[in-house]
């Protein structure tokens, strides 16, 4: 009985336990590297090797529900979800969200967050590229989707909401509050594909890299 209960506790400890990986963890990696190799490696190595401890342990702590995320993952659902997440972003996103923000609230649709973005990834091509592509969207998803929301469905609609709201408040990058509208979207998009693929973290973190890879082609 008490094997049971100490592994069920350690599961539910889980999610907090890859909150503080990608949060303390990682902002405090960065942080020491940046205050001592900045400015021979450059902050774009800085971030990436933080970015890159803090996803690898976050795969180590959750190896076993990663494994079950791949043994459960249908291809066919899994390319569905995807490409028809990405799609309803793009569609909605330039048509919908852009001019309203344009005409409405007389701003300039691109957002704060995305010229920092082109800013930046212009000083290290190749290293921010892989960061802003690849790692970051993961180590997003398992804060944003796998902690905050987790699994269960007790004040499931409250998780999202704070889970989403917070996703696109820290990606106002100092910009108008209405730019949150971009993200808040977004995050309702892979909240919900996270949801309805069982808690599948995959599935998010697939959409998240395949629209950070395309938005940066793009710009």
């Amino acid at each position: 009985m008490y094997t049971e209960y100490d592994g069920e506790i350690i599961i539910k400890s889980r999610p907090l336990l890859i909150f503080f990986i990608n949060t303390v963890v990682f902002f405090g990696i960065y942080i020491i590297l940046g205050m001592f190799f900045a400015d021979t490696i450059g902050d774009a190595l800085c971030m990436t090797i933080a970015v890159s401890i803090s996803t690898i342990l976050s795969a180590v702590a959750i190896k076993d529900e990663i494994k079950d995320c791949f043994k459960r993952l249908e291809f066919k659902q899994f390319i569905v979800w995807v490409v028809g997440g990405y799609l309803l972003f793009f569609i909605v996103e330039p048509f919908v969200i852009a001019p309203i923000i344009e005409h409405v609230f007389n701003l300039q649709p691109e957002t704060t967050n995305n010229e920092l973005v082109t800013q930046i990834t212009s000083t290290s091509p190749i290293i921010y590229f892989i960061a802003f592509s690849f790692l970051m969207p993961i180590r997003e998803e398992l804060v944003y989707r796998y902690s905050l929301i987790g699994t269960g469905d007790s004040f499931l609609i409250l998780r999202v909401l704070f889970s989403s709201g917070l996703f696109a408040y820290m990606h106002l990058a100092g910009g108008p509050m209405i730019y949150g509208v971009y993200y808040l979207f977004f995050a309702l998009i892979l909240a919900f594909i996270y949801e309805h693929s069982d808690g599948n973290i995959l599935y998010p973190i697939a959409l998240h890299i395949v629209n950070n890879f395309i938005a940066l082609l793009i710009s």
